[in-house]
């Protein structure tokens, strides 16, 4: 089910401005050096070199270059030329959630992986997302080819094509695991695979690992303060709590109910916190992000700790 109010469609026509002039600059001024250093590794064959840019991983600057030009260039080898990086977003109803007057984890989930996008385009990857669209029996159905038919973009005229998928809300969406499992079935290739979710439901153990052995996994946890456990104000009537069903301001569905209490927000951030762990103890980093705090610092410090 989708919303087709025109209220709706017009607050989609701005989000999508928005999110396309937002990647554009952020990525321009900040992430651009650190993603390729980070999700661009060293490759086998030397292909040249290129202008340094914030954020490149000063190992690879070619100090003959350098001194000849009189700025920063850095190597280049020939694997990095492109990448197959994969967008799983989880645009469930649970997403459209705030406990405060802090963004929708919605919003936030869309600006992160618009500029993860961009910056991927800009680098020269391909990109592809995967929703819960994707695995609608209807969309199946329309495919000629069973096997890794999710379309790639690869160049900056698409990603405007990349954003209107991306902000095409499903509010009934299916499990993440189902994501995951289509995820397994239809990219046979390695590719970088970026899951953004609230992880309100985590991934099942046994799945979880098998795309970590095939693919390179990095998890984004879009969590509001209600669900890490810190938010200021005592939690006691969840039913109390401002819900807000879409970004309009029209109450669509309650997600947290007049039946959860407190003992059961505790009992979902604990097992959060173990499937962080276990994510790690299989090689997948999950970088959690607060809605009621700029992501840019964190996702800049994630950056950094992956180079070293």
């Amino acid at each position: 089910m989708r919303f087709h109010s025109p209220e709706w469609e017009a607050y989609l026509r701005r989000r999508l401005l928005r999110l396309y002039i937002r990647a554009r600059r952020t990525t321009t001024w900040l992430f651009l050096g650190a993603y390729r250093s980070r999700f661009r590794g060293q490759g086998i064959a030397f292909s040249g070199v290129r202008e340094y840019i914030v954020g490149d991983d000063v190992r690879w600057i070619d100090w003959n270059v350098t001194a000849r030009m009189n700025k920063p260039f850095v190597k280049e080898f020939e694997e990095e030329r492109e990448r197959a990086i994969v967008f799983v977003v989880d645009n469930s109803q649970f997403l459209l959630f705030s406990s405060g007057r802090h963004p929708l984890k919605w919003m936030v989930l869309t600006e992160i992986c618009s500029i993860l996008a961009y910056s991927a385009l800009t680098s020269g990857d391909r990109i592809a997302l995967l929703t819960g669209r994707d695995t609608s029996p209807e969309q199946q159905a329309a495919q000629s080819q069973p096997v890794s038919f999710l379309p790639f973009f690869r160049t900056l005229r698409k990603f405007p094509v990349f954003l209107h998928r991306l902000l095409e809300f499903i509010v009934e969406d299916p499990p993440l695991n189902t994501l995951l499992a289509f995820l397994e079935e239809r990219i046979r290739h390695p590719a970088l695979v970026f899951v953004l979710s609230d992880f309100l439901h985590v991934p099942a153990e046994e799945v979880w690992r098998r795309l970590a052995i095939r693919h390179e996994i990095v998890g984004v946890a879009i969590r509001d303060p209600l669900e890490l456990g810190i938010a200021k104000r005592a939690v006691r009537d969840i039913a109390s709590l401002p819900i807000v069903g879409t970004p309009t301001g029209t109450r669509h569905h309650q997600v947290w109910n007049a039946g959860l209490t407190s003992h059961h927000i505790a009992s979902a951030i604990t097992t959060f916190q173990e499937f962080v762990r276990y994510s790690r103890q299989i090689g997948i980093d999950v970088l959690t992000v607060p809605t009621h705090r700029s992501y840019l610092p964190a996702l800049m410090q994630f950056f950094a700790g992956r180079r070293r």
